[in-house]
C-alpha cells in the first residue's frame, strides 16, 4: 500500500487487503474519548467508520512516523 503526505510518500507492507474501500469524510466518526485518552502521543486512530455492518478503522498516517523519520525521507 502507497501513502502519500503532503511531502513524501511511502510503502507500507500489508498482510491483506480484502477489498478497497473510498470513504467520504463526513462518514469517518470521531474516535470515541477512551481510545483517545490512552496516549495522546501513541493514538494513530484518527476515527472509525461502520460501512455495511462492519466497524472500519481509520488510522492517523501523519501519526505513525517521528518527525526525525520524516526528515530522513524528505532526505532520501
Amino acid at each position: 500500500m502507497v501513502i502519500e503526505a503532503k511531502d513524501y510518500s511511502i510503502g507500507v507492507e500489508v498482510k491483506e487487503v480484502p477489498q478497497s474501500l473510498n470513504l467520504s469524510v463526513t462518514k469517518i466518526d470521531r474516535a470515541p474519548s477512551f481510545l483517545q485518552d490512552v496516549s495522546i502521543s501513541e493514538n494513530f486512530i484518527e476515527g472509525i467508520a461502520k460501512v455495511d455492518g462492519r466497524l472500519i478503522i481509520v488510522l492517523d498516517m501523519h501519526k505513525i512516523l517521528t518527525q526525525d523519520e520524516v526528515n530522513q525521507l524528505q532526505k532520501a
